[in-house]
Parts: structure tokens; C-alpha cells; sequence
């Protein structure tokens, strides 16, 4: 499922570099988790700069945040 929203993002994404990427999540909130290479970072990031970025690492023991309060 998609919104003009959701394919503005991918889109500029895709543009700015990123090779794929994939909705988590459900309801009124969730994340688009982008795949790109290391040296297009900078530039996805730029081109999505009014979107919150979540920084996420892999991990053998399973989900360790679910929630982030308001910074």
C-alpha cells in the first residue's frame, strides 16, 4: 500500500541514488527503510531532509528500541 506521500520519497530516493527500498511498519506511523550505496548517503540525505532519519544497526538479539520519544 502506498500514498503520493510514500512514492514522493521513493522517488527522490531512487534519484538521489538509493537502489531499492521497503515500508515497515503499519498504521498511522511505521518507516521507509532505504538501500543504497555508502556514497550516495549524503545526497539521499539531502534530498529527504525535511523526513526524521532513523539510525538502525543489525543485531543477533532481536528488537532492543520499539519506541523513541520526541528529541
Amino acid at each position: 500500500i502506498t500514498n503520493s506521500t510514500i512514492d514522493e520519497i521513493y522517488s527522490n530516493a531512487i534519484s538521489s541514488g538509493a537502489i531499492g527500498g521497503k515500508l515497515l511498519g503499519s498504521g498511522g506511523g511505521g518507516f521507509l527503510l532505504i538501500y543504497a550505496p555508502e556514497n550516495a548517503h549524503n545526497q539521499i540525505r539531502s534530498s529527504l531532509s525535511k523526513y526524521q532519519e532513523a539510525s538502525f544497526n543489525f543485531d543477533n538479539t532481536g528488537t532492543t528500541l520499539v519506541y523513541k520519544s520526541g528529541d
